[in-house]
């Protein structure tokens, strides 16, 4: 299972090191800790973590970043309906980096993610904290099982005093319908034809895809598998990671892999399909195109099993 995880950017602080210092100061926080009237919080523990290397080198440009990890218990009253308090752990971790004197937060949380940074940050305000999800629609879903399917899946840029960065689709694991409940597959290998079949005639019946679970490759990271949400979250799988950072310890790891994900794979996947887009290799005439192949394949497929059945 994945760690979900969303991104956040702070507009009330540009200093990183003050940053820090709010995010581990467990005295002052605005978790509610008295007033047992209401939903409130105890068994606050926040802890940063001794990172040897704390910088991610991105091309010429080197980024701080700090792991804090976070665990308290919710308590919500008494329910007049169940007449019991309800009382819950939630743990997580949250990846400070400053960017261009910007400082942003990877938090594990996705529903209540703005809520805990509020209250460990003890901001009180209006937008100190504002969204920077990575904004996925359906249609750039759509694109990504395209680019796939047809063998187009293989993104290279060289640009002048940098290393030739390569991006590659290794397979799409699994996408997801607006009104299905059922996961839909489409790999290189492993699956029979009537599960192909299933997954081509899923994508005829629905346009609106919410979500998509890849497995992609970039540069000497060999292996690593996320999937995107249109609600802007990203699920990461951890343990499927196969890389350079893969000795580094735990913390530092999981830290750096968060941003590969988020400060250059999926910048490169936002510019390929912009680049698609702009040199009309994507668009609704190359996605009705798509959808005929589709019926072809199934076609095809169907055929190919009547055959083998001996039914001519």
């Amino acid at each position: 299972m994945g760690i979900n995880t969303t991104r956040w950017k702070d507009k009330e602080n540009e200093n990183f090191n003050k940053v820090i210092e709010l995010l581990v100061n467990e005295e002052e926080n605005s978790f509610n800790t008295n007033d047992e009237t209401k939903v409130h919080y105890k068994n606050i523990v926040i802890n940063k973590h001794s990172l040897e290397n704390n910088i991610y080198k991105k091309e010429s440009e080197s980024i701080e970043f700090e792991k804090v990890d976070f665990n308290f218990t919710k308590v919500r009253p008494t329910a007049a309906l169940i007449n019991e308090k309800s009382e819950s752990i939630i743990s997580g971790y949250i990846v400070a980096y400053e960017k261009k004197s910007v400082i942003y937060y990877i938090i594990s949380r996705h529903s209540d993610s703005k809520n805990i940074l509020r209250n460990i940050l003890n901001y009180t305000g209006n937008k100190e904290i504002v969204d920077n999800k990575i904004a996925v629609e359906s249609d750039f879903i759509i694109w990504l099982i395209y680019k796939f399917y047809n063998s187009l899946n293989v993104y290279s840029i060289n640009e002048d005093n940098q290393e030739e960065q390569t991006l590659k689709i290794e397979s799409i694991i699994g996408f997801k319908g607006d009104a299905e409940d059922e996961i839909s597959r489409i790999t290189t290998d492993g699956d029979t034809v009537m599960n192909l079949i299933s997954s081509i005639a899923f994508l005829l019946e629905s346009r609106k895809l919410t979500s998509i679970k890849l497995k992609v490759r970039f540069n000497n990271h060999q292996k690593l598998v996320f999937k995107l949400h249109i609600n802007g979250s990203i699920n990461i799988d951890m343990d499927e990671y196969n890389g350079d950072f893969r000795n580094l310890e735990e913390n530092e790891r999981t830290a750096k892999i968060l941003l590969l994900i988020y400060l250059e794979i999926m910048p490169l996947l936002s510019e390929w399909y912009e680049e698609d887009k702009s040199n009309n290799n994507w668009g609704n005439g190359v996605y009705n195109q798509f959808l005929d192949k589709l019926i072809t394949d199934i076609e095809e497929k169907v055929n190919q099993k009547k055959s083998q059945n001996g039914d001519t």
